[in-house]
């Protein structure tokens, strides 16, 4: 089976209860099947790696993409927006 990468973007730093969430909405919008493509496979503990703040959402979602693994939760990163801003950026591969 292959994989899809599944990214997000948000101004705040997210918590377990908002991926909690992420996960839940994505399994009732994308089915429980198993091999949806979407965030609903990959439950578990959102995970914030020591990365350090990315220069820019590109390399945050590079690094995302180089680093998480097909059916682990999903990793969360730093990284600068404009008007020196912080965002988070949000990825998983998620099984499909």
């Amino acid at each position: 089976m292959g994989a899809s990468f599944q990214m997000r973007v948000e101004r705040e730093k997210p918590d377990q209860k908002w991926y909690d969430q992420l996960v839940d909405d994505a399994a009732w919008e994308c089915g429980h099947g198993g091999y949806t493509g979407s965030f609903a496979e990959a439950p578990g503990t959102l995970t914030f790696p020591p990365s350090g703040t990315h220069q820019n959402l590109r390399d945050a979602e590079n690094w995302l993409a180089d680093n998480a693994q097909k059916w682990e939760p999903a990793l969360a990163v730093p990284y600068k927006a404009g008007a020196g801003g912080i965002h988070w950026a949000i990825g998983a591969w998620c099984s499909s």
